[in-house]
């Protein structure tokens, strides 16, 4: 009540000490909540250490929420050195008791192998649980991994290889529409031309397999951070 003003005037100071009361009686949901406000800083210094800690209380209590949140520490590394096999431990964890935004993640995970062997498999029998569930962000990459054939990582790398490309092309054209913008050169209108249909194809490229990207990987294999927020606020 006091958490979101319903019935008494909002406080996160008076939610957090009845929050802790219940916690320390060992109320699995309470325990979440403590860390949860210890990991924001709502209504008490912000300390990473204390969310953990509580969020270690309820998860052994089987509490979902609880065993996602440690997923996302170890995910992001917060509080806790950076592991994604710890990470996708705790994640499945709460997926196994049908945590919607932890399937997905776990699927994401398989589907980059991420603390994990690749397995496009496993990525979209986890992505199916999510779904099932009305998860849209899983519809969506369930429809890309149809449409595109499960795309492979060296799909990415030739893409990659093809845009380097194209942004070398333009560095060397770079140099000389300098000189034209400054009035030290006369404008080539063959070479401008024959750039500018040389470089359309590759902005096509570019924009065609941005979408795609977006939800696959940004190169180095690591989500999106955007996306993963997204899921998180989703699920708070």
């Amino acid at each position: 009540m006091y958490s979101n003003g319903k019935g008494a005037a909002q406080s996160y100071e008076e939610a957090f000490i009845w929050y802790g009361k219940a916690a320390d009686q060992g109320i699995a949901e309470a325990q979440y909540k403590v860390g949860l406000m210890f990991h924001k800083g709502q209504g008490v210094s912000q300390s990473y250490e204390e969310a953990l800690k509580w969020f270690q209380k309820s998860a052994h209590q089987c509490c979902a929420e609880a065993q996602k949140s440690i997923g996302d520490m170890f995910y992001d590394g917060k509080g806790v050195p950076q592991s994604y096999e710890i990470a996708l431990e705790w994640y499945r964890k709460a997926a196994d008791q049908g945590h919607a935004v932890a399937q997905y993640i776990t699927g994401f995970m398989y589907y980059n192998g991420q603390g994990v062997l690749q397995s496009y498999e496993e990525a979209l029998n986890w992505y199916r649980k999510a779904a099932e569930q009305g998860h849209a962000a899983a519809y969506n990459i369930i429809g890309v991994m149809h449409f595109d054939g499960r795309p492979q990582k060296k799909d990415l790398l030739r893409h990659k290889a093809l845009l380097d490309s194209c942004i070398t092309m333009d560095k060397a054209f770079l140099n000389p529409m300098k000189k034209l913008s400054i009035g030290t050169e006369k404008p080539q209108n063959k070479a401008t031309q024959k750039h500018n249909i040389t470089l359309e194809p590759c902005i096509l490229m570019g924009k065609a397999f941005y979408n795609p990207v977006m939800m696959l990987s940004n190169g180095t294999m690591k989500p999106q951070n955007k996306a993963m927020q997204e899921h998180r606020i989703a699920s708070d």
